[in-house]
């Protein structure tokens, strides 16, 4: 069976890449808490006002502030209502049981706040290309490889069952993002699905 694998050299560009449209959805003037679930390296804080208290969360210690959590054995380690904002960018297809972190990201949100939830389409362009050209690298794929498959449609699904959306952007990567063109007659094609969603 053909495998998703990102190349090493390619996770700088790829997660950079990621936080840009998750901060083109944000508010433009905002403060409080945000949760950035899956930071990495926490390339979303270059796009955020000095107003905003930054929280990163991932497996590893990629920077000396981040929170060390295994999201297929904990829970996410804060308050109920404590954020004002929660990121989780292509994170749920990695995670055992992806509704029990929508749940926790609902606990941890406050009610009627912002979160940005992104998801890759396994239908989309890049999916396809990566089948087509990528080659197996010495990632540790088994760690990070994706448990869960998402078209659009049931991104979109999934996602409604726990938060009200009210913003889609379909997107390319960084990779592919000469086709974005394609997305205005094509969406299906998209490489990720971003949704702005409230907290009910």
């Amino acid at each position: 069976m053909l495998k998703y694998v990102v190349k090493k050299n390619d996770t700088e560009k790829l997660y950079r890449a990621t936080a840009k449209p998750v901060a083109d959805m944000l508010p433009k003037k905002m403060k409080g808490r945000l949760l950035d679930i899956g930071c990495y390296k926490g390339y979303l804080r270059d796009y955020l006002p000095k107003t905003v208290v930054y929280t990163g969360l991932d497996l590893d210690k990629w920077f000396p502030e981040i929170v060390i959590c295994d999201l297929n054995n904990q829970k996410l380690p804060f308050k109920t209502n404590y954020f004002d904002y929660v990121i989780c960018a292509n994170v749920l297809e990695h995670i055992f049981y992806p509704e029990k972190i929508c749940e926790e990201i609902k606990r941890v949100l406050k009610p009627k706040n912002i979160a940005i939830i992104s998801l890759p389409n396994d239908f989309g362009l890049s999916s396809k290309y990566s089948c087509l050209f990528e080659k197996p690298s010495d990632f540790d794929i088994e760690r990070y490889r994706h448990h869960w498959r998402f078209s659009i449609k049931t991104a979109k699904d999934f996602i409604s069952k726990y938060f009200k959306i009210k913003e889609i952007k379909m997107y390319n990567g960084h990779i592919l993002n000469k086709f974005d063109f394609l997305l205005k007659h094509f969406p299906d094609l998209c490489s990720n699905i971003y949704m702005k969603t409230i907290n009910l």
